[in-house]
């Protein structure tokens, strides 16, 4: 899923609102992956190419749409989660729609016994025991967090598989018939 994103096949529309979640609602969206919540059903709108002009210019919180695309896949609703769920990979910052920045960078994993819910959390990293998401979707995780011992390791991974291998559901519309798709996200780039 997150392939189609890092390859600019989604589009967001001029009709779309900004990127407005702060740190903690996308700390809460990762929590409900791990947990196997789900997560709603992004929409998205399946148009030809000339309907690009559409497309918003500014502001842009995902990869820019891809001309070499033959259909453009717009965001009607589901542009918060995709946008977390590709920054967080990366780790980045980007400033919200209300002027506030969100440090992907501290959207962690609670290594040590906590509550259902609480799983995820947006705080400063802290060795041993808050991990960023970032490292733990990194493709050389186990380099990077070695030295944490086989406990919190086996976590890590468990909780690694989740976040990839959560299924999300689309929902696609082309203005005449209604049709549903899942994208695993398996295919989150290893590099």
């Amino acid at each position: 899923m997150l392939t189609y994103v890092n390859d600019g096949r989604f589009a967001v529309p001029r009709l779309q609102r900004e990127f407005v979640w702060d740190g903690r609602k996308a700390a809460k969206l990762l929590d409900s992956i791990v947990s196997g919540m789900p997560i709603g059903v992004p929409m998205i709108w399946d148009t030809p190419k000339s309907q690009k002009l559409h497309l918003r210019e500014k502001y842009h919180v995902l990869p820019p749409f891809q001309k070499r695309n033959s259909r453009v896949w717009f965001i009607i609703d589901g542009q918060q989660r995709l946008s977390v769920l590709h920054h967080v990979e990366k780790g980045d910052k980007l400033d919200n729609g209300r002027l506030r920045q969100v440090d992907f960078g501290r959207v962690v994993l609670a290594l040590g016994r906590v509550e259902p819910g609480e799983r995820v959390q947006y705080r400063r990293p802290q060795e041993g025991e808050y991990v960023p998401i970032c490292s733990v979707l990194d493709t050389h995780w186990r380099r990077r967090l070695g030295g944490l011992g086989k406990q919190k390791l086996a976590r890590i991974e468990r909780y690694r598989s989740r976040l990839r291998e959560y299924t999300m559901h689309f929902m696609f519309v082309d203005g005449i018939l209604m049709k549903s798709s899942a994208a695993s996200c398996e295919s989150i780039p290893s590099g």
